[in-house]
């Protein structure tokens, strides 16, 4: 399974060196999403990345940075949503529906499906699939290893998700609200043997 971390939308303390452990960690790709920033300001986030972990970032926004970084990819949204002339590099997408992700999937490296679990970042943003809904998308082939699951996802959800044939999970307030923890190191390697599992 690919373990995904998308950035909180708003600035966070060492948000750079914390990106650096997520990946010596075993995360295989960050969504850098910071909505309304300026290409300035994604550009010297992007600046004190180190330059061997820069092909691991996605982009949510600026998507010309892709290719003067050397970064992994671009991910298309209601505001970006045109791949870029020449764009080199994966092409991800958020879908919020079965029948979404079964259009959109094959012109995509991967797609979203959220929310899976209620939101751990956004109040009221709750869960939107039951169970059966998604055992039957999985049994009809539309989640597979190009499907990655987004939404309240936690260490404790990946066995179910396994089971449910998602290719992947995206994590958001679940790693952002324990970063700079004690704990956080040992939660990550936690993290990385469901992955491996």
């Amino acid at each position: 399974m690919q373990w995904i971390v998308i950035t909180p939308p708003e600035a966070v303390d060492n948000e750079t060196e914390l990106i650096a452990m997520l990946i010596r960690n075993g995360v295989d790709i960050v969504h850098l999403r910071k909505p309304g920033m300026s290409h300035a300001d994604y550009e010297a986030i992007i600046r004190r990345i180190d330059e061997p972990y820069r092909h691991r970032i996605v982009l949510h926004e600026h998507f010309s940075l892709c290719r003067q970084y050397g970064l992994g990819g671009v991910h298309l949204n209601r505001r970006r949503s045109i791949v870029p002339e020449g764009h080199v590099g994966s092409v991800s997408c958020s879908c919020h529906s079965i029948e979404e992700v079964a259009t959109r999937k094959e012109k995509a490296d991967y797609v979203f499906l959220s929310p899976i679990f209620d939101s751990i970042s956004k109040r009221g943003y709750t869960s939107a699939f039951s169970p059966g809904e998604l055992t039957e998308a999985g049994r009809r082939g539309i989640i597979d290893s190009k499907v990655v699951a987004l939404g309240g996802v936690t260490s404790d959800a990946i066995p179910m998700l396994r089971r449910y044939g998602f290719g992947g999970a995206a994590f958001l307030g679940d790693i952002w609200g324990r970063a700079g923890h004690d704990d956080f190191t040992s939660y990550l390697q936690t993290l990385r043997q469901q992955f491996v599992g």
